[in-house]
C-alpha cells in the first residue's frame, strides 16, 4: 500500500472499526498515516457497537453479558475446565458452556418458529490452537449427541431464566437509556412461547454433524445443528464426506433457518460475518491488542430482526478489557469531533490522541505498527503497579538493592518505623524522597508498566502539587522467617521466597516473577491489617477499605526483597524490588498515546479540551 501512495495520482481513502494502527503510524509522506483527514462516522441507530453491548466503566449498557466463573474455586472454575477439554475431548463441558450451547440451541428453534430463512450462529472461541479447536468440537458433537435428556432439561432452565432477566420491555428500556445514542429505531420481536420453542428444538437434536458433501462434492444441509471447525487445519482432518470449516447456504436454496456452532480462533477474527450471531463464548486472555480484540468480537453489528436474542459469555477480565475498549473508542470519537469543527485543521497538524489503560497490558494496537506513537500524557490513578521483571546481570541486582538500602536507611532516621505483624512501616514519607528513589532505580526496560518512568514521576509530582496526593506509606515487607535481609544499624527484614522464571536467550538475561508481594499487605497501613488473615480480597475491595481508613489520597509504597537461593533461581544476587498502589483520584484525565508531531506557533495554544497466529 506504502509503495502505492507514491504515485502522485492515486487516492487512499481507507474505512476501519479500528483506526489505531493507521494514527499511530509516522507522519512522513509515504505512510498510512491520515494526514489529509479523519472524520468520525456517526454509527446507524440500528448498530450493537461495544457502547451498546459492553458500556464504559459506570455507564448503562444492554445487559447481555453473561460470566464465565473463573476467580473462584477451582471445582466451579469454568477456565479449568476448559483447559482440560482443550486436551481431551472426554472431559466434561464446564455448566457455563453447556448453558451457552443451551441459548444458541433455543435462539436457532426460535428463528425457525419465527419463518425466517436467516441462518442462525454461535461462536466458542477460547484458544487460537487448532488442536484446541479440535478436542472441544468433539466434547460439543458428543455431549449434544449422547446426553439429550441433560440438554433439553438445560434448555427450558436457561430459557426461563434469560427470557425473564431480559425482557422485552427490559431491553427496550436500556437500549433507550445509553447515552449519545439514539433509540432503538424499529419494533422488536418479542420471545415466542416455549412450547413451539421446544418442539424445534427436537428437530435441531435429531441431526448434529459437520456439513456433508454430495456426489458431487457440493454441500447438503440438513435440519438439525451443523457442528464447524474453522481453521487453517480442519479440512485436512475431516472425515471422508464431511466438510469441517463455515459456509453458509445459499440464499437461494435455503427453505428454513440453519443452525451453525462454529468453533475457531484466528480465521474466526477478522474478515468473516457470521450470521444470526446469537451466542458467543468467547476465552482470549492474552491478547494485548486493542484493535485485535476489537475484531475478535464478532458480535458486534446489526442484528435486525432478532435484535433480544444475542447473549455474550466472557470472564470479567475480558469485560473490563472491552469496557476499556469502548472508553478508548468513545475518546477518540470525541476528539476527532472537537478538531474536526475547524477545517483549516488536519491530523497532521494536531496528531488524535488514543485513550490507553496504564493498569493493563492493552496497547491500541500490536507494537511493531506503532512506528510513530508516544506516550504524551498517563494517568495511574487507581493502579497497582508491581515489578516483575529483573535483569539478569548481577551487578544491576547488586546497585538496585544498594539503592533501596540507602534510601531505606534515610526513612529510619527520619522516623522510628511500626511494627506491621513482620513487616515495618514508615507513614507520612514525602514524595520528593520516594521519587529519587524513582529515579535511580533501574528498572527492567522489557516491564511495559514501568517503561516511562520519566512520566510517572512527572504525573507523581503534578498529584502532588495539586493537592490529589498526600505523602506516601512506605512498608518494608517480609514473612515471619526466613534467610535475613541485614539493611544497616539494626534494620534488617526475612527475604520473600517466590518463584522466578530465568529467561536465558540470544540476547535476553532476565527473571520473570508471577507475583512480588502478598496481596494483604495492601492494607498494611489499615486499622484492620493487624486482625486480617491471608484472604484474598478484590483491587475493588482493597480500594473500598483504604478509603474507609482515610487513606483515599495516600499512595503506599511495598519493599520485597526475594531470596536469590529460592528453588531453581540460582542468581548472584537478591531481587529487591516494589509494589506501587496509587488512590483513586477524581477529575484526573487518562493515559494517552499519539504520534508525536511538530507543532506550528499557530496551533501552539489550540486546546481540545475547551470545546494472534494459530498453530
Amino acid at each position: 500500500m506504502t509503495n502505492l501512495i507514491q504515485y502522485k495520482t492515486l487516492n487512499y481513502i481507507g474505512y476501519t472499526a479500528t483506526p489505531y494502527a493507521n494514527i499511530l503510524n509516522e507522519t512522513e509522506d509515504y505512510t498510512l498515516f491520515p494526514k489529509d483527514f479523519i472524520c468520525s462516522l456517526e454509527p446507524s441507530s440500528y448498530y450493537f457497537g461495544p457502547s451498546r453491548i459492553i458500556g464504559i466503566p459506570n455507564s448503562k449498557a444492554i445487559k447481555v453479558i453473561r460470566d464465565i466463573p473463573s476467580n473462584v474455586a477451582p471445582k466451579v472454575n469454568d477456565l479449568n475446565g476448559i483447559s482440560e477439554v482443550h486436551e481431551d475431548h472426554t472431559k466434561p463441558l464446564p455448566q457455563s458452556l453447556k448453558e451457552a450451547v443451551c441459548w444458541y440451541l433455543c435462539c436457532a428453534a426460535t428463528f425457525r418458529c419465527r419463518g425466517t430463512k436467516l441462518s442462525s450462529s454461535m461462536l466458542i472461541h477460547t484458544s487460537q490452537l487448532t488442536g484446541h479447536h479440535s478436542n472441544m468440537r468433539l466434547a460439543v458433537e458428543n455431549w449434544l449427541r449422547n446426553s439429550k435428556v441433560e440438554v433439553s432439561n438445560l434448555c427450558r432452565t436457561v430459557w426461563e431464566r434469560e427470557t425473564k432477566d431480559l425482557t422485552l420491555s427490559k431491553f427496550v428500556d436500556q437500549c433507550n437509556e445509553i447515552e449519545g445514542i439514539n433509540p432503538y429505531p424499529d419494533k422488536i420481536n418479542d420471545y415466542p412461547d416455549y412450547n413451539e420453542v421446544s418442539q424445534k428444538l427436537e428437530i435441531l437434536l435429531s441431526n448434529v454433524s459437520n456439513i456433508k458433501l454430495g456426489d458431487n462434492d457440493d454441500f447438503v444441509y440438513h435440519d438439525g445443528v451443523h457442528i464447524c471447525e474453522d481453521n487453517c487445519k480442519s479440512n485436512y482432518t475431516a472425515k471422508e464426506g464431511f466438510y469441517m470449516r463455515l459456509i453458509y447456504p445459499n440464499q437461494k436454496d435455503r427453505k428454513f433457518s440453519h443452525a451453525f456452532i462454529v468453533i475457531g480462533g484466528n480465521t474466526l477474527s477478522r474478515g468473516l460475518t457470521l450470521e444470526g450471531l446469537v451466542s458467543s463464548y468467547f476465552l482470549r486472555t492474552r491478547t494485548t491488542a486493542i484493535d485485535t480484540l476489537t475484531q475478535m468480537g464478532r458480535w458486534f453489528g446489526f442484528r435486525r430482526g432478532y435484535e433480544l436474542l444475542p447473549r455474550i459469555w466472557m470472564t470479567d477480565t475480558t469485560f473490563k478489557n472491552f469496557q476499556k475498549i469502548a472508553l478508548s473508542e468513545n475518546s477518540l470519537r470525541e476528539e476527532i469531533i472537537i478538531f474536526s469543527r475547524d477545517k483549516a485543521l488536519k491530523p497532521v497538524d494536531y496528531s488524535p490522541r488514543i485513550l490507553t489503560h496504564p493498569d493493563s497490558v492493552l496497547n491500541p494496537t500490536s507494537i511493531n505498527r506503532m512506528y510513530g506513537a508516544e506516550f504524551v500524557n498517563l494517568d495511574y490513578r487507581n493502579n497497582i503497579l508491581e515489578t516483575t521483571l529483573f535483569e539478569g546481570d548481577a551487578e544491576i541486582l547488586r546497585q538496585n538493592k544498594e539503592v533501596v538500602s540507602e534510601f531505606l536507611v534515610k526513612l529510619n532516621n527520619l522516623k522510628e518505623p511500626e511494627s506491621r505483624k513482620s513487616n515495618k512501616l514508615w507513614r507520612g514519607i514525602s514524595g520528593e524522597i520516594v521519587r529519587s528513589l524513582f529515579n535511580k532505580y533501574m528498572f527492567n526496560d522489557r516491564s511495559t508498566k514501568f517503561k516511562h518512568m520519566d512520566l510517572m514521576i512527572k504525573w507523581i509530582k503534578e498529584c502532588e502539587d495539586n493537592g490529589l496526593f498526600e505523602n506516601w506509606n512506605v512498608a518494608l515487607c517480609g514473612p515471619i522467617s526466613g534467610d535475613d535481609w541485614d539493611i544497616s544499624n539494626g534494620l534488617s527484614i526475612k527475604k520473600r521466597n517466590f518463584n522466578a522464571k530465568h529467561v536465558l536467550r540470544d540476547n535476553c538475561n532476565y527473571y520473570s516473577f508471577r507475583r512480588f508481594r502478598e496481596h494483604i499487605d495492601l492494607l498494611v497501613d489499615s486499622s484492620i491489617y493487624e486482625s486480617m488473615n491471608s484472604v484474598k480480597m478484590k483491587v475493588s475491595n482493597i480500594y473500598d477499605t483504604r478509603n474507609s481508613n482515610s487513606l483515599d489520597k495516600t499512595p503506599l509504597l511495598l519493599v520485597n526483597c526475594v531470596n536469590k537461593e529460592f528453588k531453581d533461581i540460582h542468581s548472584k544476587e537478591d531481587f529487591v524490588g516494589f509494589t506501587i498502589l496509587f488512590p483513586s483520584i477524581k477529575g484526573k484525565e487518562g493515559a494517552y498515546i499519539a504520534t508525536p508531531i511538530e507543532i506550528d506557533e499557530e496551533f501552539a495554544e489550540f486546546d481540545i479540551d475547551d470545546d494472534m497466529e494459530e498453530k
